[in-house]
């Protein structure tokens, strides 16, 4: 079985299972391995899942190639009180430029339950948040060194 087969293998479940969840957080970091009727199969039985957490490129995906699909099936979310969508992936993008979500594809999430709330975080704010994090820490780093060295009487400057 070649590995697209596999991947196709692990995403089945048992419908059961998925209609009690309360949380599904499904992120798949390449999805163009993996069928797209077979992920939109797996959305279809989530009828009973309050908070969903889905990554961009999952969505994107899934509106580039089950946009039909997509357009002519209804909300399956008839229980939905939360959807989150995240890039799993700062700055590689096989589709190409982030775009803003399609009115339909935020409709085919949100329809079944126009109360649930709805976050979308892009690609340039994850970026600008791990930025920080990454210039805080070498803050730290820095401060660290310092003190390290001059605790030892060591006198040093690092910029």
């Amino acid at each position: 079985m070649d590995r697209r087969g596999d991947l196709f293998k692990r995403l089945q479940f048992s419908t059961d299972t998925l209609r009690s969840l309360d949380k599904f957080d499904l992120c798949i970091e390449l999805p163009h391995m993996v069928d797209a009727t077979s992920i939109f199969g797996l959305l279809q039985h989530l009828h009973g899942v309050k908070f969903l957490t889905l990554n961009s490129e999952l969505v994107e995906f899934l509106a580039l190639t089950m946009e039909k699909h997509i357009l002519h099936s209804p909300s399956p979310f008839a229980n939905l009180m939360g959807l989150k969508i995240y890039p799993k992936f700062v700055y590689v993008n096989v589709y190409g430029e982030q775009r803003p979500l399609s009115t339909e594809i935020k409709n085919y999430f949100l329809d079944g339950s126009p109360s649930a709330s709805f976050t979308f975080i892009s690609r340039k704010e994850l970026a600008m948040k791990t930025r920080i994090r990454i210039k805080d820490y070498y803050h730290e780093e820095k401060m660290y060194w310092l003190t390290s060295m001059e605790s030892r009487g060591s006198k040093c400057t690092i910029t």
